[in-house]
């Protein structure tokens, strides 16, 4: 009995580490990490503040580069892919690479630049306005090319070589989809992009290294099952109607700091659109697996461990 509980507790220590080490290693790989999106990313850039319950998945990220003052986030709630307002990608772009130029920014050797951008042009079609610079109802197709764009110009510039890129999920899974009514609307715009996206970051030149994180798939896992990451369910919001219930938010503390314990069903959704403190812990997990995947020698572990699990299990029948 205790060699079993041995083997489970090895098993359980080594998949912790492997995932707890994950922004570590980025930081052992990269000299500096950069971030330019939407309020996906925004970690408080705004006056209003982030747009979830808690850290954004840049963060954990970002603490690893902070001591060394190697790391900036530029992004915004709001922005867009395409179009030339102060919260879009192009004007991110311009105020990195004016960073970079006065030296405000270090980047080292080695800099790392994620993106994640293009939500907010696949919702241009429910929210039209033809007041804003980058216009009215904007087409996935050419903000997946802008995306792309982007890393060529950096690339171009000697700004980095190395870039941290995000599809999307599909946004016709999300509430507001459903209290819109327009799940194949966004769906299809969905997947325009990510079509696009995928096939133009293949054309980059090939000293240019894109390390793509695929947040559509692990989305569409959640949705499957979300208490693999503890959830009580992914399709609904915890903070608007239905259902008008904050209490299903995950919160770090209340207003005295104290911790708050977790709700009896966490809902994943903080909003109509945006994910939770939970969920955006799982995508900093994604996001550093896509740049530094598992050792090759954890899953033989694993299953070394697997197996005396069965082993130990046989004998004790025996």
């Amino acid at each position: 009995m205790f060699r079993i509980f041995v083997a489970i507790l090895a098993v359980s220590t080594l998949t912790a580490g492997a995932e707890r080490a994950d922004a570590a290693t980025i930081s052992d790989t990269f000299s500096s990490f950069f971030v330019l999106g939407d309020s996906l990313s925004d970690p408080g850039n705004l006056p209003t503040g982030r747009f979830t319950d808690g850290r954004v998945w840049a963060e954990p990220i970002s603490d690893r580069f902070t001591a060394a003052g190697t790391t900036r986030n530029y992004a915004k709630g709001g922005g867009r892919a395409v179009g030339s307002d102060f919260n879009d990608l192009g004007t991110q772009v311009l105020e990195f690479s004016r960073d970079v130029s006065d030296g405000s920014v270090t980047l080292g050797s080695r800099p790392l630049v994620a993106i994640w951008m293009g939500a907010n042009d696949v919702f241009s079609a429910l929210f039209p306005d033809p007041t804003r610079p980058g216009g009215d109802v904007i087409n996935p197709v050419d903000a997946a090319r802008a995306v792309v764009r982007t890393i060529a110009d950096l690339a171009r510039d000697g700004i980095s070589r190395d870039f941290l890129v995000f599809d999307l999920p599909d946004q016709g899974e999300t509430p507001l989809a459903r209290f819109t009514s327009t799940e194949e609307l966004l769906r299809t715009r969905s997947d325009a992009f990510n079509t696009t996206l995928t096939a133009e970051l293949a054309m980059l030149a090939p000293d240019i290294t894109t390390y793509t994180v695929p947040i559509a798939e692990r989305f569409a896992e959640l949705l499957d099952d979300p208490s693999s990451i503890g959830l009580g369910d992914f399709t609904l919001p915890c903070n608007t109607s239905p259902p008008a219930d904050r209490t299903k938010c995950q919160f770090i503390a209340d207003a005295t700091g104290a911790d708050i314990p977790p709700p009896a069903v966490l809902f994943g959704f903080n909003d109509e659109v945006h994910p939770n403190s939970v969920v955006h812990a799982e995508i900093t997990r994604v996001a550093s697996a896509a740049v530094v995947p598992l050792p090759a020698s954890a899953p033989l572990m694993l299953a070394g461990f697997g197996a005396l699990l069965i082993v130990r299990r046989r004998r004790a029948a025996a």
